[in-house]
């Protein structure tokens, strides 16, 4: 068997773990629905408000989905505990009434075509290629079926690309991105959901999708992974939730979540890492107001890493709001501690996010900041702080552009006991233009400079340019950041 059967056998091993894991979830969730749907239904509330969701990166969402922060959903919703479905690697909400390109339930959301280069900068790492030139063909394509009682949404990214003349499709390229999305209302006081997304990319990437997305709607941020590195790497999450309307402004939602990351390298070169996270979660959410959310949460990590990395203990407390301060302003933030078990000790750390969204008249402004511990493009049982910002202004009715900026830092990503800590940092600038060329095609340019420090194989070290321009095909307006 050579190197790459072996590398091939050990990634269905890998995926065929998180399935089993992420089916007997849903089979728990199946089972515990059937005996709470049997129950007597009680007198449906008169309005309903939507709990707060998040996605876990998102990904992970996944799509290199890093993670993402949301506010409660202001207003009401038409079933009581369904949250929302977003696109892959987006805020946006997924819909198929919008795509000419559909079949029942079948539809495609996108299709793009672009070229990337990154020249050689001569700073980039022990990159095997410094000089990157990708043409990328992709679309992604969805099913979206709508019961009376329930929802299943799945969504597939694949693509075909050519870099530095060596021709990829998305397996061969170690590129999947894959979402399950499934929504049950056992009756009119019980719901459930069931999540799951799959990201594996491959080293050196050039996706130059954007690192951060937002919806002014609904307060959602999403943060997609920008630090690149020489390994591949895998991010998959399930999540099970329960959501229990006490009242019709209030709900109690809870439920168990699985996640699991994996490096083909680590703390010592061709050294694979692996880490299985175990969590749980509960929270309270009451409506204010039409406009005016607060909720209560706490969560459960068990952060389980390969090799002789020390396991880590994560539990959490935190309160939230969020304000729909005018129809063009809203925000929303948590705040709360971590407490930590590392090695026999017990650490305390700030933890949270805020959200803010204001649109002008002809442009917006989304920030966007978390802190705990999140999935990323590498293995890590520490904290990481990320902070991002887009400005977006309409040049003229064809003509749009956008800027944006964004920093990570994490103190160590793999904490052990007497060895330095493992520091990896990094930022990114970014610039688009776009011009729709007839109703649904449009050009776009961009450029992207990042910067990243690490002290951690699984991140290169420098900086590096990317520039990209093609054409996509989107089947409406899209109305996030």
């Amino acid at each position: 068997m050579n190197g790459i059967d072996l590398h091939t056998h050990r990634l269905e091993g890998v995926v065929r773990h998180t399935r089993i894991i992420a089916w007997a979830l849903a089979s728990a969730g199946l089972l515990i629905s059937s005996s709470l749907a049997q129950q007597q239904p009680t007198a449906a509330p008169a309005f309903q408000t939507q709990p707060a969701t998040s996605q876990e990166n998102s990904q992970p969402g996944l799509g290199g989905q890093q993670g993402s922060s949301s506010g409660l959903r202001y207003g009401t919703a038409t079933d009581s505990g369904q949250p929302p479905v977003r696109e892959i690697g987006r805020a946006t909400l997924l819909t198929s009434e919008l795509s000419q390109l559909r079949w029942g339930s079948v539809f495609l959301r996108s299709v793009q075509f672009l070229q990337a280069f990154g020249p050689d900068n001569g700073s980039f790492g022990s990159a095997r290629d410094r000089s990157v030139t990708t043409s990328l063909f992709q679309a992604t394509v969805a099913y979206d079926k709508q019961f009376r009682h329930s929802r299943l949404a799945l969504q597939y990214r694949p693509f075909v690309g050519i870099t530095n003349g060596r021709t990829y499709t998305s397996f061969s390229n170690r590129g999947v991105d894959f979402q399950t999305d499934f929504y049950r209302r056992l009756n009119p006081r019980w719901s459930m959901s069931i999540a799951e997304g799959l990201a594996y990319h491959g080293a050196n990437s050039l996706y130059t999708e954007s690192y951060f997305n937002a919806d002014a709607v609904t307060a959602t941020a999403v943060h997609n992974n920008f630090l690149e590195g020489p390994f591949e790497s895998l991010l998959s999450s399930t999540s099970l939730n329960f959501v229990r309307a006490l009242s019709p402004r209030t709900h109690l939602s809870f439920g168990p979540q699985f996640s699991y990351g994996y490096s083909s390298g680590g703390y010592q070169a061709n050294t694979p890492l692996s880490s299985p996270t175990y969590a749980g979660t509960a929270s309270l959410e009451h409506a204010l107001s039409p406009s005016r959310n607060v909720g209560f949460s706490y969560s459960f990590q068990r952060i389980l890493v390969s090799r002789t990395f020390a396991n880590n203990t994560y539990q959490t407390l935190a309160a939230s709001y969020a304000h729909q301060l005018a129809p063009s302003l809203g925000i929303s933030f948590s705040l709360g501690a971590s407490t930590s078990d590392f090695v026999g000790q017990r650490q305390w750390s700030p933890n949270g996010s805020f959200n803010l969204n204001k649109t002008f008249q002809r442009s917006y402004l989304s920030l966007a900041y978390t802190r705990g511990h999140i999935l990323s493009g590498y293995i890590n049982n520490g904290d990481t702080q990320r902070a991002d910002v887009n400005y977006g202004l309409t040049v003229t009715r064809r003509m749009r552009t956008q800027f944006g900026g964004g920093y990570e830092y994490t103190p160590s990503t793999l904490l052990l006991a007497g060895l330095p800590r493992a520091k990896v940092s990094g930022a990114y600038a970014s610039a688009n233009v776009s011009y729709q060329l007839v109703r649904n095609i449009s050009w776009f340019a961009s450029y992207v400079r990042r910067n990243q420090r690490s002290y951690d194989l699984q991140v290169f070290p420098g900086s590096r340019d990317y520039i990209a321009t093609g054409i996509t095909w989107s089947p409406g307006a899209n109305v996030s950041h």
